[in-house]
């Protein structure tokens, strides 16, 4: 026993703990009963989230994949399961059985009233199904109440939001989907200027209007376009005078806005206006036109080894759903912030090992994770490209390797780092 490798040991210990669960077979498609009086929760959240339904025990539901836990620990994990009336949601895995408990005494449902939120923006579409390509059904104007149905698996990030696509009931008869970042409990202000769609930048730089540059350093093009010719660059806050705007919207870097000519100096040219901003206090970490963040690892250091999205975990060897991208690379491989922002926490887990949290100015949250040791400290504040840590194998891991995420907040909805990084291997 003492020649076995620490990981064999985390395998042996994991299996034991299973069993005596006795709920080892929750892999796609089974069906479990519930066990306790529970809320089945609408998103993968710990900071708490809608209820989309009331469960009592021997209620019947389907496993439609479990998440994989900071800890390491299934009991410590939220299942996505399905009802028998098609509602989905999020429970905790302990309230999960494969046996029908026993009910001796009668329990009450509660009765959950539909969530209802107010709009947001000026104009917001409704959609056939969850996402910016689906077809228009419907329209709601800000601050008209939507019943919220549930909150679907896909997500976007827009006008620097990340949510959840919602599907809403409106009116009388309508319902189809929204994006779910616009909307909230409490009635807005409209903004100046206003916004004509669901996906309009709020700030769209108007001719002779003053803006602070938000990337790091921000490419001038000879002309409108992501295929115009880079001719200079501006650095990050740099004021900027708007003399010039193109006609059309694009939606870059989950931005919809227009492509504008600036005067900084000297210096003029063509950036994309999603990249300006009125406040100095909006930095971005690049000016890439189709990605929020830099790539934590250097080119040539690492292999991608694990995508996101549902997987057979390399420990428990049963399916689950990997929340990150892990990236194959050598003990000590440094590791940078993905933008700038301030370190949430480090800490030490079972499941993610050394893990260090780095929360950002557009609000999202970036995890690395099995560090084989720290290289920042909880609080401090990070640049873009700065060093925060070296790849390691601790916590749950079967080798070296990077696992990183990004989530909406600390145990909040993760997102995949494929949409808001640039990635050469996935990008060619």
């Amino acid at each position: 026993m003492n020649n076995l490798k620490p990981n064999l040991l985390k395998i042996l210990f994991l299996s034991t703990i299973l069993i005596i669960l006795n709920i080892n077979a929750q892999e796609p498609g089974t069906k479990l009963y519930i066990i306790k009086t529970e809320s089945l929760r609408a998103k993968p959240s710990d900071l708490g989230s809608d209820t989309v339904e009331s469960l009592i025990p021997g209620d019947e539901v389907t496993v439609v994949y479990v998440e994989e836990s900071l800890t390491g620990k299934d009991r410590d994990a939220l299942v996505r399961i399905k009802t028998a009336e098609g509602k989905e949601g999020y429970i905790p895995f302990l309230s999960l059985s494969k046996k029908k408990p026993k009910i001796t005494t009668p329990v009450i449902r509660s009765i959950i009233v539909p969530k209802k939120l107010y709009v947001t923006a000026d104009v917001l579409n409704v959609r056939s199904g969850p996402g910016t390509d689906s077809e228009i059904v419907g329209v709601v104007r800000r601050n008209d109440l939507v019943e919220i149905v549930y909150y679907s698996d896909k997500t976007e990030f827009i006008n620097g939001i990340s949510d959840r696509w919602a599907f809403v009931r409106f009116g009388t008869q309508g319902n189809g989907y929204v994006f779910g970042g616009f909307l909230s409990e409490n009635e807005s202000v409209p903004p100046e200027p206003g916004y004509d769609d669901s996906i309009v930048e709020p700030e769209t730089p108007a001719i002779g209007s003053e803006f602070y540059v938000r990337p790091a350093k921000l490419q001038l093009r000879k002309e409108p376009g992501s295929k115009g010719k880079v001719i200079d660059s501006v650095s990050q806050n740099t004021k900027v005078k708007v003399i010039e705007h193109s006609e059309k919207k694009e939606l870059i870097a989950g931005s919809f806005n227009l492509w504008v000519k600036i005067e900084a100096g000297s210096d003029k040219g063509w950036v994309f206006g999603g990249f300006l901003s009125i406040s100095s206090e909006k930095p971005l970490a690049s000016d890439r036109l189709d990605k929020v963040f830099i790539n934590p690892l250097r080119d040539g250091t690492y292999r991608r080894s694990s995508d996101y999205g549902e997987r057979v975990h390399p420990v428990l060897k049963t399916r689950r759903f990997h929340s990150g991208v892990d990236f194959a690379a050598p003990s000590g491989t440094p590791i940078y912030a993905a933008a700038d922002g301030v370190v949430d926490r480090t800490m030490k887990s079972n499941g993610y090992g050394n893990l260090t949290i780095v929360k950002h100015p557009n609000g999202l949250f970036t995890y690395y994770a099995h560090q084989v040791k720290f290289g920042t400290k909880s609080g401090a504040k990070v640049r873009a490209g700065e060093q925060i840590g070296y790849v390691g194998t601790t916590g749950m891991s079967t080798g070296n390797h990077l696992h990183l995420e990004v989530r909406d907040g600390f145990g909040g909805s993760h997102f995949n780092p494929d949409n808001y990084i640039y990635f050469p291997e996935k990008n060619n």
